[in-house]
Protein backbone atom coordinates (compact mmCIF):
# COMPACT_ATOMS: atom_id res chain seq x y z
CA UNK A 1 0.00 0.00 0.00
CA UNK A 2 1.35 3.42 -0.98
CA UNK A 3 2.23 5.61 1.98
CA UNK A 4 0.84 9.12 2.28
CA UNK A 5 3.12 11.98 1.25
CA UNK A 6 3.08 15.21 3.27
CA UNK A 7 4.58 18.59 2.42
CA UNK A 8 5.43 20.92 5.30
CA UNK A 9 6.00 24.61 4.53
CA UNK A 10 5.34 28.12 5.85
CA UNK A 11 7.98 28.08 8.58
CA UNK A 12 11.61 27.31 9.35
CA UNK A 13 12.69 23.72 8.68
CA UNK A 14 15.67 23.19 10.99
CA UNK A 15 18.09 20.45 9.96
CA UNK A 16 20.45 21.11 12.90
CA UNK A 17 23.53 19.95 10.97
CA UNK A 18 24.99 23.44 11.46
CA UNK A 19 23.88 26.86 12.70
CA UNK A 20 22.44 28.17 9.41
CA UNK A 21 20.90 24.85 8.31
CA UNK A 22 17.37 26.16 7.60
CA UNK A 23 15.09 25.22 4.70
CA UNK A 24 11.69 26.43 3.53
CA UNK A 25 9.94 23.09 3.05
CA UNK A 26 10.10 19.37 3.88
CA UNK A 27 8.60 16.29 2.21
CA UNK A 28 7.74 13.20 4.28
CA UNK A 29 6.42 9.88 3.00
CA UNK A 30 5.06 7.66 5.75
CA UNK A 31 7.72 7.77 8.45
CA UNK A 32 10.58 8.68 6.11
CA UNK A 33 11.91 12.13 5.14
CA UNK A 34 12.26 12.31 1.37
CA UNK A 35 13.85 15.74 0.98
CA UNK A 36 14.06 19.29 2.27
CA UNK A 37 14.79 22.51 0.40
CA UNK A 38 12.95 25.32 -1.38
CA UNK A 39 9.15 25.26 -1.52
CA UNK A 40 9.04 24.94 -5.35
CA UNK A 41 11.50 22.05 -5.32
CA UNK A 42 9.66 20.23 -2.54
CA UNK A 43 6.25 20.68 -4.22
CA UNK A 44 7.69 19.07 -7.32
CA UNK A 45 9.00 16.12 -5.30
CA UNK A 46 5.83 15.75 -3.25
CA UNK A 47 3.47 15.70 -6.23
CA UNK A 48 -0.06 16.97 -6.61
CA UNK A 49 -1.59 14.31 -4.33
CA UNK A 50 0.49 15.28 -1.29
CA UNK A 51 -1.13 16.58 1.89
CA UNK A 52 0.10 20.13 2.55
CA UNK A 53 0.65 21.41 6.10
CA UNK A 54 1.18 25.13 6.68
CA UNK A 55 3.40 25.67 9.72
CA UNK A 56 2.09 29.24 10.01
CA UNK A 57 5.47 30.63 11.00
CA UNK A 58 6.45 27.81 13.35
CA UNK A 59 9.63 25.70 13.35
CA UNK A 60 9.92 22.05 12.38
CA UNK A 61 12.95 20.20 13.71
CA UNK A 62 14.15 16.63 14.32
CA UNK A 63 12.69 14.94 17.40
CA UNK A 64 14.84 14.88 20.52
CA UNK A 65 15.95 11.58 22.08
CA UNK A 66 16.12 11.73 25.88
CA UNK A 67 18.53 9.14 27.25
CA UNK A 68 17.38 9.47 30.87
CA UNK A 69 13.79 10.76 31.00
CA UNK A 70 11.99 8.94 33.86
CA UNK A 71 8.86 10.10 32.03
CA UNK A 72 6.56 7.54 33.61
CA UNK A 73 8.22 7.58 37.04
CA UNK A 74 8.04 11.30 37.66
CA UNK A 75 4.50 11.65 36.30
CA UNK A 76 3.32 8.85 38.61
CA UNK A 77 3.91 11.06 41.65
CA UNK A 78 1.78 13.81 40.11
CA UNK A 79 -1.11 11.68 38.87
CA UNK A 80 -3.80 11.75 41.53
CA UNK A 81 -1.94 14.26 43.72
CA UNK A 82 -3.05 17.78 44.48
CA UNK A 83 -0.73 19.91 42.34
CA UNK A 84 0.76 22.70 44.47
CA UNK A 85 4.05 22.98 42.57
CA UNK A 86 3.21 26.56 41.56
CA UNK A 87 1.67 27.69 44.85
CA UNK A 88 2.50 31.31 45.64
CA UNK A 89 1.13 31.41 49.18
CA UNK A 90 -0.67 29.36 51.84
CA UNK A 91 -4.07 30.39 50.47
CA UNK A 92 -3.23 28.69 47.15
CA UNK A 93 -2.43 25.47 49.01
CA UNK A 94 -5.48 25.59 51.27
CA UNK A 95 -7.83 26.27 48.35
CA UNK A 96 -6.36 23.47 46.24
CA UNK A 97 -6.71 20.95 49.08
CA UNK A 98 -10.24 22.16 49.86
CA UNK A 99 -11.25 21.51 46.24
CA UNK A 100 -9.92 17.96 46.47
CA UNK A 101 -11.57 17.36 49.84
CA UNK A 102 -15.00 18.10 48.35
CA UNK A 103 -14.68 14.98 46.18
CA UNK A 104 -12.76 12.74 48.60
CA UNK A 105 -14.56 10.54 51.16
CA UNK A 106 -13.91 11.60 54.75
CA UNK A 107 -10.99 9.83 56.32
CA UNK A 108 -9.20 9.11 53.03
CA UNK A 109 -5.73 10.49 52.42
CA UNK A 110 -5.16 13.64 50.38
CA UNK A 111 -1.65 13.64 48.94
CA UNK A 112 -0.01 16.79 47.55
CA UNK A 113 3.02 17.44 45.39
CA UNK A 114 5.90 19.40 46.91
CA UNK A 115 6.09 23.17 46.41
CA UNK A 116 8.40 24.60 43.76
CA UNK A 117 10.32 23.37 40.73
CA UNK A 118 10.86 19.60 40.61
CA UNK A 119 12.98 17.71 41.16
CA UNK A 120 15.97 19.66 42.46
CA UNK A 121 13.97 22.66 43.75
CA UNK A 122 16.94 24.93 43.10
CA UNK A 123 15.22 27.98 41.60
CA UNK A 124 11.88 27.61 43.41
CA UNK A 125 10.93 25.79 46.58
CA UNK A 126 8.63 26.44 49.54
CA UNK A 127 10.73 29.44 50.59
CA UNK A 128 9.66 31.16 47.36
CA UNK A 129 6.11 31.53 48.70
CA UNK A 130 4.93 34.75 50.35
CA UNK A 131 5.22 33.18 53.84
CA UNK A 132 8.76 31.89 53.19
CA UNK A 133 8.04 28.68 55.13
CA UNK A 134 6.34 25.31 54.89
CA UNK A 135 2.65 25.13 55.81
CA UNK A 136 2.30 23.37 59.17
CA UNK A 137 -0.51 21.18 60.50
CA UNK A 138 -2.63 24.18 61.51
CA UNK A 139 -2.59 25.57 57.98
CA UNK A 140 -3.34 22.15 56.48
CA UNK A 141 -6.14 21.59 59.02
CA UNK A 142 -7.90 24.66 57.62
CA UNK A 143 -8.06 22.91 54.27
CA UNK A 144 -9.17 19.41 55.27
CA UNK A 145 -9.64 18.72 58.99
CA UNK A 146 -11.46 15.43 58.25
CA UNK A 147 -8.83 14.06 55.87
CA UNK A 148 -5.22 13.11 56.58
CA UNK A 149 -3.09 15.41 54.40
CA UNK A 150 0.49 14.82 53.26
CA UNK A 151 2.76 17.16 51.28
CA UNK A 152 5.33 14.86 49.69
CA UNK A 153 9.08 15.49 49.62
CA UNK A 154 10.03 13.65 46.41
CA UNK A 155 13.82 13.85 45.90
CA UNK A 156 16.74 13.67 45.26
CA UNK A 157 17.35 16.50 47.70
CA UNK A 158 18.66 15.59 51.17
CA UNK A 159 17.95 16.85 53.81
CA UNK A 160 14.40 17.16 52.50
CA UNK A 161 11.16 18.45 54.01
CA UNK A 162 7.65 17.03 54.22
CA UNK A 163 4.47 18.11 56.04
CA UNK A 164 1.32 16.54 57.56
CA UNK A 165 -1.88 17.86 59.08
CA UNK A 166 -3.17 16.86 62.54
CA UNK A 167 -5.18 13.84 61.44
CA UNK A 168 -2.21 12.52 59.45
CA UNK A 169 0.06 12.88 62.51
CA UNK A 170 -2.49 10.98 64.56
CA UNK A 171 -2.64 8.19 61.97
CA UNK A 172 1.14 7.93 61.96
CA UNK A 173 1.44 7.93 65.74
CA UNK A 174 3.44 11.17 65.85
CA UNK A 175 2.50 12.92 69.08
CA UNK A 176 3.99 14.87 72.03
CA UNK A 177 6.19 11.99 73.30
CA UNK A 178 8.14 11.96 70.03
CA UNK A 179 11.78 13.07 70.45
CA UNK A 180 13.29 15.85 68.36
CA UNK A 181 15.03 13.30 66.14
CA UNK A 182 14.51 9.62 65.25
CA UNK A 183 17.27 8.16 63.08
CA UNK A 184 17.82 10.91 60.47
CA UNK A 185 14.28 12.33 60.66
CA UNK A 186 13.92 15.63 62.54
CA UNK A 187 10.62 16.83 64.02
CA UNK A 188 9.83 20.53 64.06
CA UNK A 189 8.01 21.55 67.27
CA UNK A 190 6.16 24.63 68.45
CA UNK A 191 6.79 26.61 71.64
CA UNK A 192 4.71 24.13 73.62
CA UNK A 193 6.83 21.22 72.43
CA UNK A 194 4.11 19.83 70.12
CA UNK A 195 4.95 18.54 66.60
CA UNK A 196 4.05 21.12 63.95
CA UNK A 197 3.63 18.45 61.29
CA UNK A 198 6.82 19.44 59.48
CA UNK A 199 9.50 16.75 59.25
CA UNK A 200 12.98 17.22 57.81
CA UNK A 201 15.93 15.02 56.95
CA UNK A 202 15.79 11.71 55.10
CA UNK A 203 12.11 11.99 54.20
CA UNK A 204 12.36 11.44 50.43
CA UNK A 205 9.70 9.56 48.51
CA UNK A 206 12.39 7.76 46.54
CA UNK A 207 16.01 6.96 47.34
CA UNK A 208 15.33 6.55 51.03
CA UNK A 209 17.16 4.26 53.42
CA UNK A 210 16.24 5.74 56.80
CA UNK A 211 14.62 2.92 58.83
CA UNK A 212 12.21 5.20 60.70
CA UNK A 213 11.04 6.97 57.54
CA UNK A 214 10.76 3.62 55.77
CA UNK A 215 8.40 2.47 58.54
CA UNK A 216 6.28 5.62 58.10
CA UNK A 217 6.16 5.08 54.34
CA UNK A 218 4.58 1.70 54.98
CA UNK A 219 1.62 3.56 56.52
CA UNK A 220 1.39 6.20 53.79
CA UNK A 221 -0.38 5.87 50.42
CA UNK A 222 1.76 3.98 47.89
CA UNK A 223 1.75 4.13 44.12
CA UNK A 224 -0.52 1.29 42.94
CA UNK A 225 0.53 -0.70 39.88
CA UNK A 226 -2.63 0.52 38.14
CA UNK A 227 -1.27 4.06 38.08
CA UNK A 228 1.68 3.35 35.80
CA UNK A 229 -0.29 3.30 32.54
CA UNK A 230 -1.93 6.62 33.32
CA UNK A 231 1.44 8.04 34.35
CA UNK A 232 2.94 6.72 31.12
CA UNK A 233 0.39 8.57 29.01
CA UNK A 234 0.94 11.80 30.92
CA UNK A 235 4.71 11.45 30.91
CA UNK A 236 4.81 10.82 27.17
CA UNK A 237 2.58 13.81 26.50
CA UNK A 238 4.84 16.01 28.57
CA UNK A 239 7.88 14.68 26.69
CA UNK A 240 6.19 15.23 23.32
CA UNK A 241 5.39 18.82 24.28
CA UNK A 242 9.14 19.38 24.76
CA UNK A 243 9.89 17.94 21.31
CA UNK A 244 10.96 14.53 22.58
CA UNK A 245 10.06 11.63 20.30
CA UNK A 246 12.48 8.99 21.60
CA UNK A 247 13.14 7.81 25.17
CA UNK A 248 15.74 5.44 26.60
CA UNK A 249 14.15 4.29 29.87
CA UNK A 250 16.92 2.28 31.47
CA UNK A 251 17.05 3.46 35.07
CA UNK A 252 14.78 2.11 37.81
CA UNK A 253 12.60 0.29 35.26
CA UNK A 254 10.85 -2.48 37.18
CA UNK A 255 8.38 -5.08 35.79
CA UNK A 256 5.21 -3.00 36.52
CA UNK A 257 6.69 -0.10 34.54
CA UNK A 258 7.67 -2.33 31.63
CA UNK A 259 4.24 -3.96 31.55
CA UNK A 260 2.55 -0.55 31.58
CA UNK A 261 4.57 0.62 28.58
CA UNK A 262 3.82 -2.65 26.77
CA UNK A 263 0.11 -2.15 27.29
CA UNK A 264 0.31 1.45 26.08
CA UNK A 265 1.98 0.14 22.94
CA UNK A 266 -0.71 -2.50 22.48
CA UNK A 267 -3.38 0.19 22.79
CA UNK A 268 -1.66 2.55 20.35
CA UNK A 269 -1.04 5.10 23.12
CA UNK A 270 2.75 5.13 22.95
CA UNK A 271 3.40 8.54 21.41
CA UNK A 272 7.19 8.17 21.30
CA UNK A 273 9.67 5.43 20.54
CA UNK A 274 10.61 3.94 23.91
CA UNK A 275 13.41 1.48 24.66
CA UNK A 276 13.49 0.02 28.17
CA UNK A 277 16.20 -1.82 30.08
CA UNK A 278 15.11 -3.75 33.18
CA UNK A 279 16.80 -2.65 36.42
CA UNK A 280 18.31 -5.48 38.47
CA UNK A 281 17.86 -3.68 41.78
CA UNK A 282 14.82 -1.80 43.04
CA UNK A 283 16.56 0.66 45.36
CA UNK A 284 14.89 3.78 43.92
CA UNK A 285 11.34 2.75 44.77
CA UNK A 286 11.61 -0.15 47.20
CA UNK A 287 14.20 -2.14 49.08
CA UNK A 288 17.84 -1.14 49.03
CA UNK A 289 19.29 -4.64 49.06
CA UNK A 290 18.13 -7.35 46.67
CA UNK A 291 19.15 -10.95 47.18
CA UNK A 292 21.06 -12.68 44.39
CA UNK A 293 17.94 -14.75 43.64
CA UNK A 294 15.88 -11.57 43.13
CA UNK A 295 18.53 -10.19 40.76
CA UNK A 296 18.47 -13.32 38.60
CA UNK A 297 14.68 -13.40 38.59
CA UNK A 298 14.72 -9.89 37.12
CA UNK A 299 17.35 -10.95 34.60
CA UNK A 300 15.13 -13.85 33.48
CA UNK A 301 12.16 -11.49 33.31
CA UNK A 302 14.13 -9.21 30.98
CA UNK A 303 14.94 -12.17 28.73
CA UNK A 304 11.27 -13.15 28.59
CA UNK A 305 10.28 -9.62 27.54
CA UNK A 306 13.07 -8.94 25.04
CA UNK A 307 11.58 -7.41 21.91
CA UNK A 308 13.53 -5.62 19.18
CA UNK A 309 10.87 -5.53 16.48
CA UNK A 310 8.20 -3.17 17.79
CA UNK A 311 8.41 0.36 16.35
CA UNK A 312 7.09 2.03 19.52
CA UNK A 313 8.16 0.01 22.56
CA UNK A 314 11.13 -2.31 22.90
CA UNK A 315 12.75 -4.10 25.82
CA UNK A 316 16.47 -4.46 25.30
CA UNK A 317 18.85 -5.31 28.09
CA UNK A 318 19.33 -5.10 31.83
CA UNK A 319 20.58 -2.28 34.05
CA UNK A 320 23.03 -2.82 36.88
CA UNK A 321 23.46 -0.13 39.56
CA UNK A 322 25.62 -0.62 42.61
CA UNK A 323 25.73 2.95 43.92
CA UNK A 324 23.58 6.05 43.91
CA UNK A 325 23.36 9.84 44.15
CA UNK A 326 25.62 12.22 46.02
CA UNK A 327 22.88 14.03 47.93
CA UNK A 328 21.94 10.93 49.91
CA UNK A 329 25.56 10.00 50.57
CA UNK A 330 25.32 6.98 48.25
CA UNK A 331 27.97 8.12 45.75
CA UNK A 332 30.83 5.60 45.82
CA UNK A 333 34.12 7.50 45.92
CA UNK A 334 37.67 6.37 46.68
CA UNK A 335 38.23 9.03 49.34
CA UNK A 336 35.79 9.87 52.17
CA UNK A 337 33.54 12.89 51.82
CA UNK A 338 31.00 14.51 54.15
CA UNK A 339 27.38 13.45 53.66
CA UNK A 340 24.30 15.62 54.19
CA UNK A 341 24.39 15.05 57.97
CA UNK A 342 28.09 15.70 58.58
CA UNK A 343 29.22 12.08 58.53
CA UNK A 344 32.21 10.83 56.57
CA UNK A 345 31.29 8.29 53.92
CA UNK A 346 32.69 6.63 50.81
CA UNK A 347 29.18 5.85 49.55
CA UNK A 348 26.73 2.99 49.71
CA UNK A 349 26.74 -0.28 47.80
CA UNK A 350 23.37 -1.80 46.87
CA UNK A 351 24.67 -4.99 45.26
CA UNK A 352 27.79 -7.04 45.91
CA UNK A 353 30.91 -6.73 43.78
CA UNK A 354 30.77 -10.46 42.99
CA UNK A 355 27.57 -9.92 40.98
CA UNK A 356 29.26 -7.67 38.42
CA UNK A 357 31.34 -10.26 36.55
CA UNK A 358 28.45 -12.73 36.79
CA UNK A 359 26.06 -10.26 35.16
CA UNK A 360 28.65 -9.45 32.48
CA UNK A 361 29.03 -13.14 31.60
CA UNK A 362 25.29 -13.72 31.68
CA UNK A 363 24.73 -10.81 29.29
CA UNK A 364 27.33 -12.14 26.87
CA UNK A 365 25.95 -15.68 26.98
CA UNK A 366 22.36 -14.54 26.37
CA UNK A 367 23.06 -11.67 23.95
CA UNK A 368 21.68 -9.11 26.41
CA UNK A 369 22.75 -5.48 26.30
CA UNK A 370 24.19 -4.26 29.60
CA UNK A 371 23.31 -0.76 30.80
CA UNK A 372 25.76 -0.04 33.61
CA UNK A 373 25.07 2.86 35.99
CA UNK A 374 28.32 4.42 37.20
CA UNK A 375 28.44 7.18 39.79
CA UNK A 376 31.73 7.74 41.61
CA UNK A 377 35.29 6.63 40.90
CA UNK A 378 34.83 3.39 42.84
CA UNK A 379 31.98 2.32 40.57
CA UNK A 380 34.15 2.83 37.50
CA UNK A 381 37.27 1.21 38.96
CA UNK A 382 35.42 -1.87 40.15
CA UNK A 383 33.48 -2.21 36.90
CA UNK A 384 36.71 -2.09 34.86
CA UNK A 385 38.17 -4.72 37.17
CA UNK A 386 35.08 -6.89 36.65
CA UNK A 387 35.33 -6.49 32.88
CA UNK A 388 38.94 -7.63 32.86
CA UNK A 389 38.13 -10.71 34.90
CA UNK A 390 34.93 -11.68 33.07
CA UNK A 391 35.43 -11.00 29.37
CA UNK A 392 37.78 -9.94 26.62
CA UNK A 393 37.57 -6.67 24.73
CA UNK A 394 36.71 -8.59 21.54
CA UNK A 395 33.64 -10.09 23.22
CA UNK A 396 32.21 -6.71 24.21
CA UNK A 397 33.29 -4.05 21.69
CA UNK A 398 30.53 -4.84 19.16
CA UNK A 399 27.74 -5.22 21.72
CA UNK A 400 26.59 -1.57 21.99
CA UNK A 401 26.69 -1.65 25.77
CA UNK A 402 25.82 1.58 27.60
CA UNK A 403 27.36 3.35 30.60
CA UNK A 404 24.86 5.62 32.30
CA UNK A 405 25.20 8.72 34.52
CA UNK A 406 29.02 8.64 34.82
CA UNK A 407 29.08 11.42 37.43
CA UNK A 408 32.82 11.28 38.14
CA UNK A 409 35.02 9.77 35.46
CA UNK A 410 38.81 9.95 35.34
CA UNK A 411 40.77 10.23 32.07
CA UNK A 412 42.11 6.73 32.69
CA UNK A 413 38.59 5.33 32.97
CA UNK A 414 37.58 7.07 29.73
CA UNK A 415 40.50 5.38 27.97
CA UNK A 416 39.36 2.00 29.26
CA UNK A 417 35.76 2.61 28.18
CA UNK A 418 36.97 3.48 24.68
CA UNK A 419 38.69 0.09 24.37
CA UNK A 420 35.34 -1.65 24.90
CA UNK A 421 33.51 0.80 22.60
CA UNK A 422 30.93 1.70 25.23
CA UNK A 423 28.21 4.28 24.61
CA UNK A 424 27.88 6.97 27.29
CA UNK A 425 24.71 8.64 28.52
CA UNK A 426 24.97 11.48 31.00
CA UNK A 427 23.06 14.63 31.77
CA UNK A 428 23.99 18.29 31.95
CA UNK A 429 21.05 18.81 34.30
CA UNK A 430 23.06 17.07 37.00
CA UNK A 431 25.57 19.92 36.78
CA UNK A 432 22.73 22.41 37.21
CA UNK A 433 21.19 20.43 40.05
CA UNK A 434 24.28 19.41 41.99
CA UNK A 435 27.17 21.69 41.09
CA UNK A 436 27.24 23.59 44.38
CA UNK A 437 27.34 20.36 46.40
CA UNK A 438 30.22 19.14 44.24
CA UNK A 439 32.11 22.40 44.80
CA UNK A 440 31.48 22.21 48.55
CA UNK A 441 32.58 18.60 48.98
CA UNK A 442 35.40 17.96 46.50
CA UNK A 443 38.70 19.62 45.48
CA UNK A 444 39.13 21.19 42.01
CA UNK A 445 40.92 18.12 40.65
CA UNK A 446 37.82 16.01 41.38
CA UNK A 447 35.41 18.69 40.16
CA UNK A 448 37.12 18.56 36.75
CA UNK A 449 35.95 14.95 36.37
CA UNK A 450 32.28 15.77 37.07
CA UNK A 451 29.99 15.13 34.05
CA UNK A 452 33.05 15.31 31.78
CA UNK A 453 31.14 15.55 28.49
CA UNK A 454 33.95 17.17 26.50
CA UNK A 455 36.38 14.49 27.66
CA UNK A 456 34.02 11.72 26.55
CA UNK A 457 33.76 13.26 23.09
CA UNK A 458 37.47 13.94 22.78
CA UNK A 459 38.10 10.38 23.97
CA UNK A 460 36.17 9.08 20.96
CA UNK A 461 33.13 7.82 22.85
CA UNK A 462 29.55 8.11 21.59
CA UNK A 463 27.80 10.49 24.00
CA UNK A 464 24.08 11.01 24.52
CA UNK A 465 22.40 13.34 27.00
CA UNK A 466 19.17 13.15 28.98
Amino acid sequence: MKQETTLYYGGAILGLDHADDVDAALVVQGQHILARGSLDEMRSIAGKQAVEVDLEGGCLMPGIIDSHPHAMHFMAYRVGSVDILDAQCFDDIVNAIKDRAKHTPKGEWIVCTPIGEPHYFIRRDYTSMAERRMPDRKVLDLAAPEHPVWIMAWGPRTPNVTAFNSLALERLGIGPPIPDKVCEVFFEKDSAGLPTGILRGKVNNYYGDDPYWAALLQQLPVLPNEIWQLAGVGGLQEANAAGITGLYEAHAMMPPHVEAYRELGNQGLCTARVVASVELSGYAFSTMNYSDDEVWELFDYSLSRKNLDDDKFRVDGVTLSRGGPLSQGYLRMNDPYVDAFGNLTRGKTFLSKSLEPQVIRKCLENDVRLNMVLGGYRDGDEFIDSLRSAASIDEIESRDWVLQHCYFTSPEQISEYKKYNFHITTSASFVYGKSQRVKDKFPPSVQADFIAMRRFIEGGLNLACG
